[in-house]
């Protein structure tokens, strides 16, 4: 029976047509959807899933950009070497399409289409896979036999029965081959395409010169350091070269909104707003601002013909270059280090990490002490609020910074005590020094030492571990005066003294703590004797106390 004119399907609500008639097709640009280009034909879902890891390693790969994803053809076997597809952006729409037809008659069909959604990233799969090596065994009669079950624990046993059982030596490589893609000799791919205006290094330039096939690349980043004269605008060259490799009209409006509401950014806070451009901002920054390589300002970016030495109020965007001390928390808990996220997913080396214990700061219970002194909007509460893009910019003293060293702009440190200490000279400042700016002399050196001790405090989260600000700064004297003892030795008999000779005693050490920790009184008289960078130091810290 033929479908009557403009009949609709009753679930999709969307008329059927002929195959050479043209029809309108729903769509809801609002569903965006992820591809992934399985290489083998998926009868089983489940199956083609369990290859890829599973739901969960899916939405691993997908929050990260920068990660590829791994297929397995078996899951269950640990030897096997995965192959990895590469992300790419697409514009693809993913339609549902149905066909009626007469029995007898299949000339005569019917379409219905319907657009669920657009595809806006693609995981294909165009690499070479690895050389599998299974773990196998040849017996007497040629036959082969596993060594997965004596390798892989799959049940509770003695360890000394586990140990003392035989097997055979099975030591695969952790892989054979260097590149995922073979040379473009081999696989006669095309040549590659350059863009407009590219002129090949090699034809003007001596034969005796090695790598030089790649053309110089162009730096449109105009740099200023400490005292230099301030950039204030960018040259009509730079503007059309830029341009011609990333326009966006909409990202250069928002970027010069934002440094007219403040004058000075760290490129961390920029990538919160432009999470959608993140890749683009090396294109739209050298258009808005410069970038500050020494001073206060260090490793910011500036507005053009905004001078901050010239301006007090630029204070507040002073970065603080806060990194982990030798012999301190790096030890006792793992702070990465600040590196670009890897392509692979080959688990990077752990050094100097002691256990496996991760600790979780949200689990972490601050002492009462604490949270009274800490208003509440900065508690605990302040720190479960924060993003992972937020805490790479943001400091809180209840959150662990995720790197080694991080800078963080005064304004963005979210700390009463420290920022009491900023504030301390507002209206009266007189000059900006390159050391700490429009800060008081030495703040700088307080607020960093306030922020270690909010770090060792998180960590000493025992009873027998407690850390007092009295504690920290003995310890802090002790190993000042440790260092200065040991250089005084190097400069009387040389550098080439003894490991043993030139290191302090332990019991030294000991010494200089219970000199620290006599009084306030024999404390200072003894400072004073140092010398005048002990007597700073000393002043620094008493100012500390003072602010708890």
């Amino acid at each position: 029976m033929a479908e009557p004119p403009g009949s609709k399907d009753p679930v999709t609500d969307t008329e059927w047509s002929d195959g050479e008639a043209l029809t309108k097709v729903p769509f809801v640009k609002d569903v965006k959807l992820v591809s992934v280009e399985h290489p083998a034909i998926v009868n089983d879902v489940d199956k083609a899933l369990a290859t890829l890891g599973g739901c969960e390693e899916l939405s691993k790969s997908f929050s990260n950009t920068n990660k590829r994803i791994a297929l397995r053809w078996r899951p269950k076997d640990i030897y096997c070497k995965a192959v990895y597809g590469e992300r790419y952006p697409t514009t693809n729409l993913l339609m549902k399409i149905k066909r009626r037809w007469r029995k007898g008659k299949p000339e005569e069909s019917k379409y219905n289409m319907e657009v669920i959604g657009v595809i806006e990233i693609t995981y294909k799969f165009q690499a070479m896979v690895d050389y599998q090596y299974l773990p196998m065994t040849r017996q007497p009669d040629q036959s082969y036999t596993s060594l997965t079950e004596k390798l892989v624990l799959n049940k509770l046993c003695d360890r000394r029965e586990f140990l003392d059982n035989g097997c055979s030596l099975f030591l695969p490589p952790s892989s054979f081959s260097r590149m995922d893609f073979p040379d473009k000799t081999y696989l006669l791919r095309k040549d590659i395409e350059h863009r407009p205006g590219y002129v090949n290094p090699d034809r003007n330039r001596p034969q005796n010169l090695i790598g030089t096939v790649r053309q110089k690349r162009t730096i449109f980043t105009q740099f200023c350091s400490f005292g230099d004269h301030v950039p204030t605008h960018v040259s009509e060259k730079v503007v059309a070269a830029l341009r011609s490799k990333y326009n966006n009209p909409e990202a250069e409006q928002k970027l010069e909104q934002l440094f007219k509401e403040r004058p000075i950014w760290s490129r961390a806070a920029l990538n919160l707003h432009f999470h959608k451009y993140k890749k683009k901002l090396k294109y739209l920054l050298p258009l808005t601002g410069f970038y500050y390589l020494s001073g206060p300002w260090r490793c910011l970016w500036c507005k053009f013909g905004f001078d901050p030495i010239e301006n007090p109020e630029a204070k507040m965007f002073q970065t603080v270059d806060f990194r982990k001390r030798q012999g301190s928390v790096g030890e006792r808990v793992g702070i990465k280090l600040k590196r670009k996220e890897n392509l692979l997913q080959f688990q990077a080396m752990r050094r100097n990490v002691v256990g496996d214990t991760k600790i979780n700061i949200r689990d972490i219970v601050m002492e009462e002490e604490e949270a009274v002194a800490e208003p509440a909007p900065l508690g605990t509460e302040d720190a479960e609020k924060l993003t992972k893009e937020e805490q790479q910019f943001i400091y809180t003293p209840t959150t662990i910074p995720p790197c080694r060293q991080m800078f963080y702009q005064l304004c963005d440190i979210r700390a009463p005590r420290i920022q009491h200490i900023i504030h301390k000279n507002d209206g009266k400042e007189k000059t900006c020094t390159e050391r700490d700016g429009w800060c008081e002399a030495m703040a700088i050196d307080k607020c960093r030492d306030l922020m270690s001790y909010y770090t060792m405090k998180i960590l000493s989260n025992e009873e027998d571990q407690q850390v007092s600000m009295v504690d920290y700064i003995a310890r802090r004297k002790a190993n000042f005066r440790k260092k200065k003892t040991r250089m005084a030795r190097i400069n009387k008999f040389g550098e080439d003294m003894s490991e043993s000779d030139s290191d302090v005693s332990s019991d030294d050490t000991e010494l200089e703590m219970e000199k620290v920790e006599a009084g306030p009184t024999g404390g200072d008289e003894e400072v004073e004797q140092e010398g005048e960078e002990e007597e700073d130091m000393n002043e620094m810290e008493t100012e500390l106390l003072d602010c708890i």
